[in-house]
């Protein structure tokens, strides 16, 4: 079956449901034959914790990063985490895996076996925005859950397989708009997309910043109750910005020049 798809359709790769259910062998043959039909096939699968084993080079690429999930969740949702405990969280789960398997997991907010990331905030779009920044500036790739861009509400499964409300995919709401320029800014940049990460923590605030050929672009999320100054630079994208000040729960996307050395 798996090499029926490739050979007769050309699909671009698989997502392999419950895949520490199964054997090492069996997947190894797997990724065998497929890759021998199309290198560039990619491989996920779903593994909702260390999947070390499955990840040496000879099965999977990467995994649907349910980690990433429950870190974001702690974060912003259940309060479980300030932003130097989330930080730490994302340095410990990249040095989990290698680089080529960091760059290659989904990263995730919700999917179709949890409730949804919104549910979760208890309706907190400015929340919702941050997550979905973070999810565009980490490291591997951004996997956006049908309804995610709108928001979209849901309980547990089967709740969080509710139908999509289109009347909501419109640029005149507002959060749909916002999304879809984190989206597009994820996809256009060479920045965010090969960029170098780094993370660290500034008068409480959260920044991530990626840097490129001499391009750096670095996010900021201000979840402490005092509203921040902004540092200097060209503030890319952002919300609860006022003026020079970054808000309570509000984000901004600051791009700058790399400073070289002489």
């Amino acid at each position: 079956i798996g090499k029926h798809y490739v050979k007769e359709y050309g699909i671009d790769g698989w997502r392999l449901d419950v895949s520490d259910e199964i054997s090492h062998d069996f997947w190894k043959r797997f990724r065998r034959e497929i890759k021998a039909i199309n290198p560039d096939v990619m491989l996920i699968g779903e593994n909702w914790q260390d999947a070390t084993p499955y990840l040496r080079g000879d099965e999977f690429d990467g995994i649907m990063n349910y980690s990433f999930t429950r870190y974001v969740n702690d974060y912003l949702a259940f309060h479980q985490l300030d932003s130097l405990a989330f930080k730490e969280k994302l340095e410990t789960l990249r040095l989990r895996y290698s680089a080529p398997v960091t760059h290659t997991n989904w990263n995730l907010l919700d999917s179709h076996d949890t409730y949804r990331f919104f549910t979760q905030l208890r309706k907190n779009k400015e929340r919702a925005l941050i997550g979905a920044a973070i999810q565009m500036f980490y490291e591997g790739i951004p996997c956006v859950y049908y309804g995610d861009e709108l928001p979209l509400e849901g309980g547990y499964d089967p709740d969080c397989r509710r139908c999509m409300d289109f009347s909501l995919a419109r640029k005149s709401n507002p959060f749909f708009a916002k999304y879809r320029d984190l989206i597009r800014l994820r996809a256009k940049s060479g920045v965010l997309k090969f960029g170098e990460l780094s993370l660290r923590t500034q008068d409480g605030m959260l920044v991530m910043e990626r840097a490129y050929r001499g391009q750096v672009l670095a996010l900021f999320v201000n979840l402490s109750e005092a509203d921040k100054p902004l540092p200097p630079g060209k503030v890319v994208l952002s919300n609860l910005v006022n003026g020079e000040t970054l808000k309570h729960e509000g984000f901004a996307i600051i791009a700058n020049r790399k400073k070289t050395k002489e």
